[in-house]
């Protein structure tokens, strides 16, 4: 028997998706984002279900839209949070891995809100 939990994402729309349990939400909108992309909302939602909330990596995900399932089976928590799905609206859809953000340009962009920060104290 197995021990492995399955979570429920609800994707509403393209571009967002809620995870009712914990109650968090992304929206890779246009809106939300402040800038045009082409991420599916489950990828980024994972990683903060993992990262920040404290799933398992073994957690599958039962990805539904109105009810209804979007997938066939049911993928690890570690799958989604490691891929993001691009969707041009040009070409299929494409799975790639997950890029973070470079970590020395975080460090610029930290010092300069530390600065900032100062500047305003």
């Amino acid at each position: 028997m197995s021990d492995v939990t399955t979570i429920t994402i609800e994707l509403h729309g393209s571009y967002a998706a809620h995870h009712t349990a914990s109650g968090t939400v992304i929206n890779t909108s246009d809106k939300a984002y402040g800038r045009r992309t082409y991420k599916d909302p489950i990828g980024p939602l994972c990683r903060i279900l993992r990262n920040n909330l404290d799933y398992s990596s073994e957690t599958r995900i039962h990805v539904e839209r109105a009810g209804v399932s979007v997938f066939k089976r049911d993928l690890s928590l570690a799958y989604w949070a490691d891929h993001d799905v691009i969707d041009t609206q040009r070409r299929s859809a494409v799975r790639i891995e997950f890029q973070p953000f470079d970590h020395k340009l975080t460090e610029v962009f930290g010092r300069q809100r530390d600065e900032a920060q100062q500047i305003a104290a």
